[in-house]
């Protein structure tokens, strides 16, 4: 499991640092050659605890909920995280 530090934008626009907890894989697939070898890229986050300094540690979905994070704000945290596994060639 890595940790991924960033400041993140909250809905009530206060901003807050947070410490994510996480690990993940990713495979770029095969997507050239003969038909039975070739399959698409895939990938997987998952996000375990979230760190605030008011908050302290908690478990992600926790968090995200009651500092009221929409689905499209998980999704673009989920998004950075997974370019930060495909960055490090491909697990973590």
């Amino acid at each position: 499991m890595l940790t991924h530090s960033y400041t993140q934008p909250l809905p009530d626009g206060r901003e807050v640092d947070v410490d994510l907890t996480f690990s993940g894989y990713y495979d770029p697939g095969n997507v050239w050659g003969p038909m039975d070898s070739c399959y698409p890229p895939e990938g997987e986050v998952n996000i375990y605890t979230a760190r605030t300094e008011e908050d302290g540690e908690m478990d992600f979905d926790e968090w995200a909920w009651a500092v009221g994070l929409t689905e499209a704000d998980i999704k673009s945290i989920e998004d950075r995280l997974m370019e930060r596994i495909q960055e490090s060639r491909y697990e973590l």
